[in-house]
This record gives C-alpha cells, sequence and structure tokens, in this order.
C-alpha cells in the first residue's frame, strides 16, 4: 500500500482535516452460544455482498487515489465455518478489501455472538488487498487519515460492513452440513515479480551463485483448501474453496475506470468457482476466496511500460484460475470426514508490552521510502535521495529503528504521536487439518514469510504435531500494520522497510508470538486471552452520499451502442437515467442480459448455465452524472467480452434492488 503525497499534505497543512466529529465506540468480547459436540465433521460457506455505493473513497494509494465511480467486480465477503467433530469451530473469512480491521473484528463479533457458537478467537478476517475497495474503516487514525484519498472513520461504511460480514458468517453457520475436505499445494510461475531485488538479495540465507531474479524471488506456492458439504441427496459436493497465493493486487484505480473490483484476485476467485461449477455439473455456484500470503515485495506480472488495465488483469486473473484448478481436480482423491480443527488468541497492545523472548519492538514510525511509493509504482521522488530506495541511514543508527530514516527525522513524533498507528494486535493460530494459519495484520515479505513458516514449522514437529506439513502466513488479517520484512532487507530501506512501521525486530517479534500461542494451544486446547471490552476513539465521518427521498424513473438516456476500446476491451454501452446513488441498493443485483431468438420469448441469457449478469466480472455500471441540483442520476453499464451471435436479439435490464427489472433498453444485436 502506498502512503504517498498524504503525508506532505500532512506535514505542510499540520492539523488540517475534514473529520471534527470525534466518536467512542466501545465493544465487548461477547461469549457464543454453546452447541453439543456432533461426532462428524460439519462445515457451511455463504457469502455477502459488500459493494457500497459510488463515490467512497478508494483505499491504497492514500492522495494519489481517487473516488469510486461504479463497480466492475461485485465486492464480497465470503465465510467458511468449520467445526470439528469434537471441539470448538473456526470461521475464516475474507473480504475484498484492503484488509481486515480490528475494530471491525470486535464489531462483527458482537453481532455474530448470540446467532453462532463462534467465538471471537475464532474468528479471522482477512482482507485480499485490493486497492479498488472502500477504505475509511480501520481502527487507527494513521491508516483512516492516510490509507485513502481522503481522512476520517466512515461511521457509515463501518456499519455496512458490519452488517454484511455479519449476514455471511451467520449464514455459512446455519448452512453448515457433514462435510469432508482436502487440503493441497501447487506452484503458479510468472504470476508476480519481486519489486525490490536488491533488498531481497541482501538477506545472507539468499545464494548469490544462483544468479536469482525477479520471477525467483518470490513465492510461487498455492494452497488450497477444498470443502464439500453433503446436499439434501445424502452425495457430496463442492462448496467452497479457500486458496492462498502471493500476489499484489495493486493495480491504480485510474487506471481501472475507479471502478470498485477485486482487481486480479477479483478475476481469479470467480473464474475458478465458474471452472467448477461447469466441469462438475453442480446444482450450486460454490463460493471462491483467495488469501494473500506473502506478497509484500511483489508485483503483478502484468505487460510493462504500458497502462495496466483490466485486459491485462483478467488475463492473468484467468490463468491463475486455470493453473489452480487442476489442482482442485487433484483433491479429489484425497477428501476425508476427519479434519483437525483448532485455534488460540490473545489481545496485545504492544505500546504496552513490546518485548517477548528479549525481542523488542520499536516505537512506530513511517520511513522516508514511503514517501516515493513503492518500486514499479510510485512517484518521481523515488529519484531522490533520502527518498529514494536504497538510502539508509549510515550516522546515528544506534536506536531501535536503526537505520530507518523517519519522516520529519527528530520531530517525527511531534506530528506522528504513537497512538495514532495501529497497536491492538489479535494475535492468531489457527490448524485446519495438516496447515498452520498465521494470521497477520501485516504485508510479509517473500523471505520475512519463509522464515515465520520455517521458525513455526519447526516448532510443531518438536512438540508432537506431525501431521502439519504446511505453515502459511496470511497477510492483511483482522487489521493493517504495515510490512514486516527480514532484518537484511530492513537495512537497505526500501519501500517495505521503510513501511515497517515497528522496525527491523517485527518479523522475530510475530514469530515468538505465535511460538507462544502454539505452546498454548497445544496445552490448553482451542481459547483465547481477549480483553472483556474495547474502547476506539475515532473521528467520524461519513463519505456515502447524502440522502434523498425522491424515487425517479428509471429512463433510456442513449440507446446501446458497441465500443471498440484497445485499453478496457470491447464493450456494448447502454446510458441511463435513474434514482440518485443513495436510493439504490448497490449490493443487490441491478444488471443482466436477456436474449431472445427468432420465434422464442425473451429470457435471462446464461452460459453453460451461468446467468449473464453483474455477479460475474464482464459487467460494470458507472455512475456518469449527479447533479446536485437534479433528482436524477446518469449511469452507464457496459457488457465487455459480448456474445456475437447475429440471429439473436439481446436486451439490458435494470432491476429495482436486486427485484424485477424497472428498464428494459432498445434491443440491439450480436453484429
Amino acid at each position: 500500500m502506498n502512503i504517498l503525497k498524504s503525508l506532505f499534505v500532512v506535514i505542510i497543512v499540520v492539523g488540517l482535516c475534514s473529520c471534527n466529529n470525534h466518536i467512542s465506540l466501545q465493544y465487548r468480547t461477547i461469549s457464543p452460544q454453546i452447541v453439543p459436540d456432533t461426532n462428524f465433521f460439519h462445515a457451511g460457506v455463504a457469502q455477502a455482498d459488500i459493494t457500497p455505493p459510488p463515490g467512497l473513497p478508494l483505499a491504497g494509494y492514500s492522495s494519489l487515489s481517487a473516488d469510486s465511480k461504479g463497480f466492475r467486480i461485485r465486492l464480497k465477503a465470503r465465510a467458511f465455518y468449520l467445526k470439528p467433530a469434537n471441539g470448538k469451530p473456526v470461521t475464516i473469512v475474507q473480504c475484498d478489501l484492503l484488509s481486515g480491521s480490528r475494530i471491525l473484528h470486535h464489531s462483527v463479533s458482537e453481532k455474530i455472538a448470540k446467532q453462532t457458537d463462534i467465538s471471537p478467537a475464532g474468528l479471522v478476517i482477512f482482507g485480499s488487498h485490493t486497492h479498488s475497495g472502500p477504505g475509511n474503516y480501520f481502527a487507527s487514525k494513521f491508516y483512516n487519515d492516510h490509507a485513502s484519498n481522503r481522512k476520517g472513520f466512515d461511521t457509515q461504511l463501518f456499519s455496512f460492513l458490519t452488517d454484511q460480514i455479519s449476514q455471511a458468517i451467520i449464514a455459512a453457520y446455519q448452512n453448515s452440513r457433514p462435510a469432508r475436505i482436502a487440503t493441497g499445494l501447487t506452484h503458479i510461475d510468472y504470476a508476480a515479480r519481486n519489486r525490490s531485488l536488491p533488498a531481497y538479495l541482501n538477506n545472507k540465507t539468499i545464494d548469490k551463485s544462483k544468479n536469482i531474479n525477479r520471477f525467483q524471488a518470490i513465492n510461487s506456492a498455492y494452497y488450497m483448501i477444498r470443502i464439500d458439504t453433503q446436499r439434501d441427496n445424502k452425495e457430496f459436493e463442492t462448496a467452497g474453496i479457500i486458496s492462498f497465493f502471493s500476489i499484489h493486487p495493486n493495480i491504480r484505480p485510474q487506471n481501472l475506470s475507479c471502478l470498485y473490483s477485486g482487481d486480479i484476485l477479483g478475476f481469479a476467485q470467480i473464474s475458478l468457482a465458474n471452472s467448477i461449477f461447469k466441469t462438475c455439473h453442480l446444482d450450486h455456484m460454490p463460493i471462491h476466496a483467495m488469501i494473500n500470503m506473502t506478497h509484500g515485495d511483489n508485483n503483478p506480472n502484468l505487460p510493462e511500460n504500458v497502462p495496466e488495465n483490466f485486459v491485462y488483469a483478467r488475463q492473468l486473473g484467468l490463468k491463475i484460475a486455470t493453473d489452480a484448478m487442476a489442482l482442485y481436480k487433484k483433491l479429489s482423491t484425497s477428501l476425508k470426514s476427519d479434519c483437525h480443527i483448532a485455534f488460540r488468541a490473545k489481545d496485545i497492545d504492544v505500546l504496552k508490552s513490546n518485548t517477548i523472548n528479549h525481542i523488542e519492538l520499536c516505537q512506530p514510525a513511517i520511513g522516508c521510502p514511503v514517501l516515493g511509493g513503492a518500486r514499479e509504482k510510485g512517484l518521481f521522488l523515488q529519484k531522490i535521495p533520502p527518498i529514494a530506495p536504497g538510502w539508509p541511514k549510515k550516522f546515528f543508527t544506534g536506536s531501535c529503528q536503526g537505520c530507518k530514516r523517519k519522516v520529519l527525522g527528530p520531530f517525527h513524533g511531534l506530528l506522528f504521536s504513537k497512538y495514532q498507528y495501529p497497536h491492538r494486535l489479535l494475535a492468531q493460530i489457527i490448524i485446519v487439518d495438516n496447515m498452520i494459519l498465521l494470521p497477520l495484520p501485516l504485508e510479509i515479505t517473500c523471505e520475512a514469510g519463509k522464515r515465520m513458516s520455517s521458525y513455526i514449522h519447526s516448532m510443531a514437529n518438536q512438540m508432537g504435531l506431525s501431521q502439519v506439513h504446511h505453515v502459511l502466513p496470511g497477510s492483511c488479517a483482522n487489521g493493517y500494520w504495515g510490512y514486516v520484512t527480514t532484518q537484511d532487507e530492513y537495512q537497505l530501506q526500501y519501500y517495505e522497510g521503510g513501511h515497517s512501521l515497528y522496525g527491523p525486530n517485527t518479523r522475530k517479534f510475530m514469530s515468538e508470538i505465535h511460538g507462544s500461542l502454539l505452546k498454548e494451544l497445544i496445552h490448553s486446547g482451542s481459547g483465547g486471552d481477549l480483553n472483556p471490552k474495547c474502547v476506539y476513539d475515532m473521528d467520524a465521518y461519513s463519505f456515502y452520499p447524502k440522502s434523498n427521498t425522491f424515487h425517479a424513473n428509471f429512463e433510456e438516456c442513449r440507446s446501446p451502442r458497441y465500443v471498440s476500446d484497445k485499453q478496457t476491451s470491447c464493450y456494448w454501452s447502454f446510458q441511463w437515467t435513474g434514482s440518485k446513488p443513495s436510493q439504490i441498493r448497490w449490493h443487490q443485483p441491478l444488471i443482466r442480459i436477456a436474449c431472445k431468438s427468432k420465434g422464442s420469448d425473451w429470457q435471462i441469457l446464461a452460459v453453460d448455465n451461468i446467468p449473464i449478469d453483474d455477479q460475474g466480472y464482464d459487467m460494470a455500471i458507472l455512475m456518469l452524472e449527479d447533479d446536485s441540483s437534479s433528482d436524477h442520476t446518469r449511469y452507464e453499464t457496459r457488457w465487455y467480452y459480448p456474445q456475437t451471435n447475429s440471429d439473436t436479439l439481446y436486451r439490458f435490464e435494470i432491476l429495482d434492488n436486486g427485484n424485477k427489472p424497472v428498464l428494459y433498453s432498445s434491443v440491439f444485436t450480436g453484429e
């Protein structure tokens, strides 16, 4: 994630902030329902739409970002409820957001407590790290002010996310059925490239004689958890897939028309689910979630020296899905109904408890390289020392942060209070079958993740957990804290080292924390030591469109026309006017394509029994004009990669908040 220009604005205009409504939010840790053991493995899978209205600031590029103008791929929250035959359940949630959020975790945990048996310690909320999702829902002032192009904690967005994520979790719990599970590993090469190769090669563990290039200096491992549940006919079919991969979904929003999307992962998630549905002839579309692992120092392997766009993102996402399909099929032979599920968690305020086993975290600080942005993604400032990567301090390096050049140097603490930074850590360790998951609120570099995995894997073997084959660090979980690197990488002070808020010991500190949790898990079983209550003081604001009670008629203002665009691919465009954005439920279905052949009635267009609508990745809505003096707003709907059947008639259908059509476009053909 890039902080960039936002920090300069803060430096120049101290104290200027659009948010002046100060609120306090208090949450309690509530014990969930107690549900008797079932003596067999249960699983439930569900998802909810978390696409907010257009107009909200997008998170990931700080002030270089922009407000959203609509969506290309709907944002979703996907929940996977896993309950062992005997013991407490784990629920893994993945959202198409920049990251999880500690305050969001509190809010969701409290909301679901009385309707499920899910413990807060057994719930993890990952963000996919898309840079085309909303921001301003974080637990810290620093990232509420600097992750997106506008400052403040958006109370309306926060409530919406809480409700929708909770809805997905409760549905997964209620849908739980006897299940079978399988886990596996493959490798997908050339999907990403290392963007900070000199820092990676500075690791003493790297064999320099091998002449490692940037396509080798990444984590190509692709892990999968396949979940098949029992249907009413007693047969089992795939309900969900959780994938773990390391790729940075960080295309600049302006290159994606400022539309909400899951970026590359959004295409890969839907494509694999579609392929499984078609190939296996399933009755229900499976739910596929992709969780990022050690993407911290990589960029997606998109064409260089040309603007990134949806065309390239789609190509790469579909390639990943194609490669993953082979692993999915392979897991058919290893499905089993017995599965080890366990977890342990602990709340730690690292400003109060910053030492474990003589490893100390520094006081948080942001480094100068962050001002220039990540390599291949940043500003011209990257070429100017000391902002340029590879310009660590050479003198006066005896402090905890060592060679980091802090923004504003010795005056850093006057402008950036340590309490503005994220400091409430939900430390978690989760076991699913032969995998140990290490959810972290950090972006993890390739080598840092490798060392953390090796440390915990070795400890697990020493403690008798011989069934553990894989240890997976998961990034952007339950919060956002910047980056974690190795000490060797930190010494060069590239973007990732400058954005390691808590200094060079962060990796070792987190490894020791997870090691202690593993010991507690073995000795005491699933559970957690969480604070009974927590209070957050926030600068509140709402970026939601202003409410308007007038419901406008939906009318066509430009008939469908075919557009040939090399940057976005060819598409059919239809423009219409309708209600203001505040009157439309953007998280419900809004568009679909209908078709009519000679002598037949109109019907919803489907390919391989998959409807062509806004639940896929080739339909977009853009807000074109929102005149405050008018009760109407102008929109454009686009159908990318359309059918070209000259014997068929087509039309766009605009739906009334997910219910019945309220507008039919003029008819067009596939010629």
